[in-house]
């Protein structure tokens, strides 16, 4: 796992058990596309013929972060991380509550430099587009460090 902390493990890989067959979905005109994705993915087969309920998660989310960081000091990171916040307000409050009130967007990193230099946006490498949490999460890392070696220079750096 890339971090900081050499000392951290590597998350567990954890699928929450989903209450109905969503691979029919796909068959909705109505549903959201997302599920073609999440299809073709694999992601929708493991939450199906996965025995781990939500509450089961979070607990094991919980005790994996206090492990490593102390009440209300790390913050929430990822790209378009607001959507995983509401997610964890309304499902997982045991673990958002351990966590400091700041979030980190990796987006936002994007927007300003879309706005700001596109030449060196456009040396940021590609998305792989695994569509799982753990990938998602893991990609949100690496192009943070890229971020702060392409763009986020240190004053260190700038002599």
């Amino acid at each position: 796992m890339s971090s900081n902390n050499p000392n951290i493990s590597e998350p567990p890989k954890k699928f929450i058990k989903s209450p109905s067959d969503l691979t029919t979905l796909k068959n909705d005109p109505d549903f959201h596309p997302i599920v073609w994705i999440d299809c073709e993915s694999g992601l929708t087969k493991k939450v199906v013929e996965s025995e781990q309920t939500l509450k089961q998660v979070e607990q094991e989310l919980y005790d994996y972060i206090l492990k490593y960081t102390n009440p209300k000091t790390a913050v929430l990171a990822g790209n378009s991380v607001h959507m995983d916040r509401a997610f964890m307000m309304r499902e997982m409050p045991k673990v958002l509550d351990h966590l400091h009130y700041r979030i980190i967007d990796v987006s936002t990193l994007t927007e300003i430099s879309r706005r700001h230099n596109k030449t060196l946006l456009n040396k940021l490498p590609p998305k792989k587009g695994a569509h799982t949490a753990r990938a998602d999460i893991l990609e949100s890392i690496e192009q943070l460090k890229w971020y702060q070696d392409n763009y986020l220079k240190s004053p260190e750096d700038e002599k």
